[in-house]
């Protein structure tokens, strides 16, 4: 005989732990995961981005950074321009509050465990490179000067010596 009150019970049981698990796993994981997409544009385009002296693509370009790292620089070269940093921070996001109202302790230390409870800024970079100034002025001290005077030391063997 089928009993209806008994499946009722049952049904109810499964469904409350599986809330009780959703809401218990990570709610900041679940809404945003654990990496980010940064946008990174420059002018010119095609400058080289760099973390941590890894070319990691050619701008512009959509990266993925993990949110658990700290400390994130990228680093925009173009042969010919100066090269230019730009700090990602990383703050804590408000998705963890999820955990919280929810009373999620172990989501809470696993969201930031996984980075999951942070958010990097800014989300949208966007660099203007600059032209080396290679110009020698006079009187700035940047310039180096070297002079050889072959006259004064007959022994040089001017064959040896390399034009400039």
């Amino acid at each position: 005989m089928f009993n209806s009150k008994k499946l009722w019970i049952d049904l109810s049981f499964v469904m409350g732990i599986f809330l009780f698990v959703f809401f218990q796993a990570k709610c900041a994981t679940i809404i945003h995961g654990t990496t980010q997409e940064i946008s990174v544009n420059s002018q010119p385009s095609e400058a080289d981005v760099v973390i941590k002296g890894v070319k990691m693509a050619k701008t512009s370009a959509l990266i993925k950074l993990a949110r658990k790292d700290s400390n994130i620089v990228l680093r925009l070269e173009k042969e010919g321009y100066e090269p230019v940093e730009i700090a990602i921070k990383r703050s804590t996001d408000a998705w963890i509050a999820g955990n919280i109202i929810f009373g999620g302790i172990i989501g809470l230390v696993i969201d930031f465990v996984n980075g999951a409870a942070y958010k990097l800024s800014p989300e949208v970079v966007q660099v203007e490179l600059k032209k080396h100034d290679i110009s020698l002025n006079e009187g700035s001290g940047d310039a180096v000067v070297i002079a050889i005077d072959l006259e004064s030391n007959k022994n040089i063997d001017k064959k040896t010596l390399i034009p400039l």
